[in-house]
């Protein structure tokens, strides 16, 4: 009948733009709310450029040089999201308290560590379903904890990764170049550790450094593979390592 072919072709077209905006990037966090202070709170209203701090729609947004800047995070926070541009390496950027930050899905990515040396001491950072590209060093300490279910990548020289009494958990932890990683008293939790594939000029493939120290107190969990290439090197100095796959070795690890 044609009442029914007209509704199937109804059925059909919802069903289809259903679809369509499952696959739609999400949306801009397009209000910027941008930091003012030095050091300080950041339920302060004051210290926001908006006059309150960011809501789950806003971009926190920092921008900063020359000089540290340390905030006091003492509850549970949610922001569309996190952006720091780019400054001066001697810039860091330290969370410190026992709160919370939830990352709620807007773009961009978060932006957090291009050059600034980031510390979250006790407090925890949740990005979600975004991954982490990483130019400078980061520290988890005291309780602390970086959570998210993509990749974390380590892209420059700089961008060590030190855990001490805090906690790492994400999905595949990628090294783009020569890094170094200590975990002590905290634990790192990953799908597989992985070397960026970078083709050399004469068709060999470039080798990346990963040095692994897990100290006292220190648990590395790695579900699937570990890459250890080149002058990699690893060392368990009383803490412990679990790998689901296989560690892939070449002759001078």
């Amino acid at each position: 009948m044609k009442f029914e072919k007209n509704f199937r072709r109804i059925i059909a077209v919802l069903f289809a733009g259903i679809c369509a905006q499952s696959l739609i990037a999400a949306p801009a966090a397009t209000v910027t709310n941008k930091w003012i202070a030095v050091n300080g709170n950041w339920r302060d209203g004051a210290n926001w450029s908006l006059g309150h701090y960011p809501t789950d729609s806003e971009m926190a947004y920092f921008d900063f040089s020359g000089h540290s800047v340390e905030i006091t995070v003492d509850e549970e926070y949610k922001v569309g999201t996190i952006y720091v541009i780019d400054a001066a390496k001697s810039a860091p950027l330290t969370f410190k308290g026992t709160g919370r930050i939830i990352h709620n899905g807007y773009s961009p990515s978060p932006y957090i560590y291009r050059n600034h040396p980031f510390t979250l001491d006790g407090v925890t950072i949740d990005i979600g379903n975004f991954e982490s590209l990483w130019y400078s060093p980061m520290t988890i300490k005291n309780g602390g904890a970086y959570k998210t279910q993509k990749r974390v990548y380590l892209w420059t020289s700089s961008a060590n990764l030190t855990i001490d009494g805090g906690s790492l958990i994400g999905g595949e932890l990628g090294y783009g170049a020569n890094v170094s990683v200590s975990v002590k008293d905290g634990e790192l939790n990953c799908s597989k550790f992985t070397m960026r594939d970078v083709t050399n000029a004469d068709g060999s493939k470039k080798v990346y450094n990963l040095n692994l120290d897990i100290k006292e107190g220190g648990a590395v969990n790695c579900a699937n593979d570990m890459e250890l290439y080149g002058a990699s090197s690893l060392k368990l100095n009383g803490g412990a390592l679990t790998v689901g796959g296989q560690i892939e070795l070449d002759e001078t690890v």
